[in-house]
């Protein structure tokens, strides 16, 4: 295929003319859907409702690139001091931490940046990788016109949903989780599992900052069963189940980019290991791996269902216009952002209670130590 596309872009002219089918594509299959989540479909009442409803509207940027340093620093960074964040929180269990929304989870991201971080070369170890697929996995079986399930923190809660086959691999994040709420017990579970997932990928180098709401209710009611996507299935039913969930055919193939620090040891049992040559880097080789059939031998995996979805004239524009390594990589932040948030917010009604801790949220990390084949590992690695 490579080859393929390679011959094609020889012609004069022609590069540009898929550049302009990949942006149509993208215009037809915009993000996620026109329909408001939760209470917003009676109006955005408040700040954090505005800024959700801006964002889902593509009115604003869902990611932020602030830098988050603390006081000390600040002189340093005199001349980028319109885009720094200097939020310390007060001591943990103090009255002020308790009267600041945001505290305790300023101190949840430190703990998980430790663990989420590979001191040895800066790239994202595979309890991080772990937990996006958790975010992923809490917030995913809804639908439209379900009273419960989505982001609701019972694949903790309720243990019947760790017993299903689309959530094995998931066990040690799941007892990782139970940990973290010890620790921090005033902590709202379904906001954790978020939490984690944005912490994780942000933690990845490259990775995108996501703007982070705050208050979703918990639920021990088990999610729905059969709502969740499968490797097997073609594209039509893929982006049918996902336009059911509120999102539309770019932000499915945004959302699949995930894949990029997907180690799977269960969906294809006899070749287990990475999706892509940098598990550890949140980069846009997923993209280009998938669709290039020559890396295709023992040792590099691909789903099937990840293919179709490459090439289907409903969706390959928008995988296209992720490939570059730099203009695909931001237009990936930006669609990746959008369509999480609203995958986060799925089930969850009273939105404008939501609060906005986005500045808690460390900064993304663009240097790193670690040659980015790092972590190619097959190991006791989480399935996807």
């Amino acid at each position: 295929m490579a080859a393929v596309i390679d011959h094609v872009l020889a012609y004069p002219g022609m590069a540009a003319k898929l550049n302009e089918v990949s942006k149509l594509t993208k215009r037809n299959n915009p993000v996620g859907t026109n329909i408001l989540l939760g209470d917003l479909a009676k109006g955005h009442t408040t700040v954090a409702g505005t800024t959700i409803f801006d964002c889902l509207a593509d009115k604003i940027d869902c990611y932020d690139t602030t830098v988050k340093v603390s006081p000390i620093l600040k002189e340093q960074f005199t001349k980028y001091s319109q885009l720094l964040q200097t939020y310390v929180a007060p001591p943990l269990f103090s009255s002020a931490c308790a009267a600041d929304k945001c505290c305790i989870w300023d101190w949840i991201q430190k703990d998980l940046v430790a663990d989420f971080l590979d001191p040895t070369d800066q790239t994202c170890t595979a309890l991080a990788r772990a937990a996006i697929r958790l975010g992923f996995h809490d917030a995913g079986p809804w639908k439209q016109g379900n009273k419960f399930g989505g982001a609701d923190g019972s694949i903790i809660l309720n243990p019947e949903e760790m017993t299903r086959a689309e959530n094995n691999g998931l066990q040690s994040i799941v007892a990782y989780t139970k940990k973290t709420m010890s620790k921090y017990p005033t902590a709202g579970v379904a906001d954790l599992v978020q939490f984690m997932a944005k912490i994780a990928t942000v933690t990845c180098p490259l990775g995108v900052r996501m703007r982070t709401f705050i208050g979703r209710p918990d639920s021990t009611l088990a999610n729905p069963e059969g709502l969740m996507p499968d490797i097997h299935q073609d594209t039509q039913s893929l982006v049918d189940m996902f336009n059911a969930k509120t999102i539309g055919p770019d932000g499915l193939v945004a959302l699949i980019g995930a894949h990029t620090t997907a180690v799977q040891q269960f969906a294809i049992p006899n070749n287990p290991g990475s999706l892509d040559p940098t598990p550890g880097v949140w980069d846009v080789t997923f993209y280009n791996h998938t669709v290039d059939l020559s890396t295709f031998h023992i040792g590099n995996r691909r789903f099937p269902s990840d293919f179709l979805l490459s090439v289907s004239p409903l969706t390959n524009g928008s995988w296209n216009s992720f490939m570059d390594s730099h203009l695909g990589r931001n237009t990936w932040d930006n669609s990746f952002a959008r369509a999480y948030l609203r995958l986060s917010l799925l089930g969850v009604q009273s939105i404008n209670g939501l609060t906005d801790c986005t500045k808690v949220i460390p900064t993304q990390i663009m240097n790193f130590k670690g040659s980015v084949g790092h972590n190619n590992d097959v190991g006791p690695q989480p399935d996807d």
